[in-house]
């Protein structure tokens, strides 16, 4: 979540109406999918948008690792 939508939300007095809770889980009819690791990444490269957008969000997770040990090196 944005630090954006974080900032709206968190000055929001609307009432959030729960959809999901532990109950309606365990009851939901929902297949169980078997993948070994060779199925996964054939259905993931199946998927160009699925691929690309893991490969972003892995690059900018490892840029933010790389900003918070800089912040941290710097506090200490």
């Amino acid at each position: 979540i944005s630090p954006e939508l974080m900032e709206e939300l968190s000055k929001s007095n609307e009432p959030v109406e729960r959809k999901l809770t532990p109950e309606k889980a365990k009851a939901a009819k929902i297949d169980k999918l078997d993948f070994d690791e060779k199925k996964f990444r054939w259905l993931l490269n199946e998927n160009a948008m699925a691929y690309e957008k893991t490969g972003e969000g892995i690059r900018k997770f490892a840029a933010d690792v790389m900003k918070l040990e800089k912040f941290v090196a710097n506090k200490l």
